[in-house]
């Protein structure tokens, strides 16, 4: 990444990066496994996974509102009518982040001043700090956050 080599080192970056770099095959996967993505978008991300000191990559699976695209699971679910039936997976398991537990852990690094020590352990962080639950579990809790009976 030209960019990173081009500033100064005492620019730090923390880069949001994804778990569908592992097929889910395994499970239980830490930082240093071999990436064994089974579709085009986790081998992109796998490649676009950057080694430098001054970036840290968070590996994490996000969940919250989006502006723009509108297709995660969560908008999907907010767009569907009340009166209609939405069916959830139980073998689809989901182990990430809302955006606000995200947020919150970019602040701990930034403001809590936390970049060196973790970069110091890994260039990837995993922040999985939820149970997994089935998208089905999810969707639940979605209904009662969102209060569509």
């Amino acid at each position: 990444m030209n960019i990173v080599k081009r500033h100064s080192p005492d620019i730090k970056i923390l880069q949001i990066a994804t778990d569908c770099v592992y097929s889910g095959n395994k499970g239980n996967y830490i930082e240093v496994d071999i990436h064994d993505p089974l579709d085009v978008y986790g081998k992109s991300k796998s490649l676009g996974e950057v080694v430098s000191d001054n970036l840290l990559n968070i590996r994490c699976s996000i969940i919250g509102p989006e502006l723009n695209n509108k297709s995660s699971l969560l908008e999907w679910f907010l767009a569907v009518n009340d009166d209609e039936v939405v069916n959830g997976y139980n073998h689809h398991f989901w182990n990430g982040v809302t955006t606000l537990q995200f947020a919150q852990l970019c602040e701990r690094i930034i403001i809590g001043n936390e970049f060196d020590s973790l970069r110091k352990l890994n260039h990837i962080l995993h922040y999985c700090i939820n149970e997994s639950i089935s998208k089905y579990h999810l969707l639940l809790i979605f209904r009662e956050v969102f209060k569509k009976y």
